[in-house]
């Protein structure tokens, strides 16, 4: 019995006609057409064990290039690590479709010693989802958004150790798109 259904199944599907699909990403607006956004904003950045030295104030400052649905980021950053600060760069490719996905890779180095658990240099691969929120659209084009987003990243150092960061915020930027 079940050789006469495997069979009748490869029949059924041998004979089917080809299908076809395709997305139909229909918008009632238009898509960001070679669009700028720079933004600041704060936050906090999260280590892998959540201790109480482990969490530190974060701001940062970005410049994106936006077309159509995509969009490349690139993010300087500062928070506090313990004892000191890092400051690093970050640099993400993004889909927007409603909500900002993305991933890149990010590179850090501490100002000063953070102490003996905490890498002086660290390179890092990020995801990256945000929600930009239009706040008024301005005369003459373009506008002020709010983006709440969040950055986990998973950070490898020198000495091979592989630790998850996490960075939260809120940042305010002005987009040459208008929404």
């Amino acid at each position: 019995m079940r050789f006469k259904a495997l069979l009748l199944s490869l029949v059924l599907v041998a004979s089917a006609s080809p299908a076809q699909a395709e997305v139909d990403w229909s918008l009632d607006f238009q898509m960001p057409q070679d669009d700028i956004a720079i933004g600041v904003g704060g936050g906090i950045a999260i280590g892998e064990e959540a201790r109480p030295g482990d969490f530190g104030g974060l701001v940062d400052a970005s410049v994106s290039w936006l077309d159509g649905p995509f969009g490349l980021h690139v993010t300087g950053y500062g928070h506090r690590e313990r004892r000191a600060n890092r400051l690093g760069v970050s640099l993400e490719g993004t889909v927007w479709y409603v909500l900002l996905l993305g991933a890149g890779v990010s590179y850090g180095a501490m100002e000063a010693p953070g102490g003996q658990e905490v890498p002086q240099e660290a390179m890092a691969l990020a995801l990256f989802a945000g929600v930009p929120w239009p706040l008024k659209r301005l005369e003459g084009g373009g506008a002020l958004v709010i983006l709440p987003w969040t950055r986990p990243t998973l950070r490898f150092d020198r000495e091979q150790s592989v630790s998850l960061h996490t960075q939260f915020g809120i940042n305010l930027l002005w987009s040459t798109y208008s929404f």
